[in-house]
């Protein structure tokens, strides 16, 4: 994966030199990043998205805590298959 994501950095550089694309425009793990935060706001929000039934339930907690970007309860990884999902990787962005 990493190789492909060098392949597509390298094409926007030499986009740049060739004047087809400013330099201080986004980079593609930007670009992919916002996509993905996109696609996980609309499936969190939407209840007729195909992947909505795939977030997992709603917490219940009685005490504040900090600020999360989700309400969905949290669930230990189980194998590699299952942390490399879209959904898991969202469900612990920014979860540090």
């Amino acid at each position: 994966m990493a190789a492909d994501q060098q392949r597509i950095e390298g094409f926007l550089r030499r986009g740049v030199r060739a004047g087809y694309r400013r330099a201080d425009e986004p980079t593609a793990a930007e670009l992919v990043e916002d996509s993905d935060d996109q696609l996980f706001h609309l499936v969190h929000y939407d209840r007729c998205h195909i992947l909505h039934p795939l977030l997992p339930d709603r917490r219940t907690d009685s005490h504040a805590l900090r600020t999360r970007r989700h309400t969905f309860s949290l669930s230990c990884g189980v194998n590699a298959l299952t942390d490399s999902n879209f959904i898991t990787r969202q469900l612990f962005k920014d979860s540090y």
